[in-house]
């Protein structure tokens, strides 16, 4: 019985070395790098990086964190650089490694000097960031794979992203289990009235 199991032990590790294409995997690091651009312009264009990160005299820093140094205001408007030249690499798979290590070191500094700028989606992306810098996510539809021809990726890849998004659809889920959520649909019930003035789905987001 023992060694049936560690037949299919076996079988199962051969199976997450098994290859396949890499196309799922290259989605999930366009979107990643969009979103770190995206992020990063955001952060300029609303003036928060002097307000959030530059202005505060006093850091709310994470316990046991304290050492993570807080930039002066050049090294912090560098690091957002970082931050948005890193993750339009990533997207387009240019240098990639290069350019995921740079990304998730000045994006998980800049998370980690304020507290108080905590979000949920960015603590995903510094995790999933971390998880990208080890996995094959640019073997296909990006630079580096025109320059040396694309590549299959281990089915454990794509499985270890998807249960990376598992796991936050299962805490978000768990998370809602209280009143304010399912009796009152709080906080969307506060924020939804507040786009009411949208084209087409204004009315609609107005609704109970």
């Amino acid at each position: 019985m023992s060694m049936m199991a560690s037949y299919q032990r076996l079988g199962a590790l051969t199976t997450l070395w098994s290859p396949v294409r890499g196309e799922s995997l290259a989605v999930v690091r366009i979107a990643f790098g969009a979103i770190g651009l995206l992020s990063a312009v955001r952060l300029v264009a609303r003036g928060w990086v002097d307000t959030l990160l530059v202005a505060p005299a006093v850091h709310l820093r994470y316990p046991g964190l304290e050492w993570v140094p807080v930039p002066p205001e050049r090294g912090i408007h560098l690091l957002v650089g970082v931050v948005a030249v890193s993750a339009l690499g990533v997207m387009v798979g240019c240098w990639y490694r290069v350019a995921i290590v740079s990304f998730w070191l000045a994006f998980t500094w800049l998370e980690l000097i304020e507290a108080t700028v905590y979000l949920n989606h960015y603590w995903f992306m510094t995790l999933a960031g971390a998880l990208m810098v080890f996995l094959p996510m640019a073997s296909t539809w990006s630079v580096d794979a025109r320059r040396h021809g694309d590549r299959s990726v281990p089915l454990g890849a794509v499985w270890l992203v998807r249960f990376q998004v598992g796991i936050v659809y299962c805490f978000a889920g768990l998370a809602k289990l209280h009143g304010d959520w399912l009796a009152h649909g709080l906080p969307l019930g506060l924020w939804l009235p507040g786009r009411s003035h949208l084209p087409f789905v204004g009315a609609l987001l107005q609704e109970q």
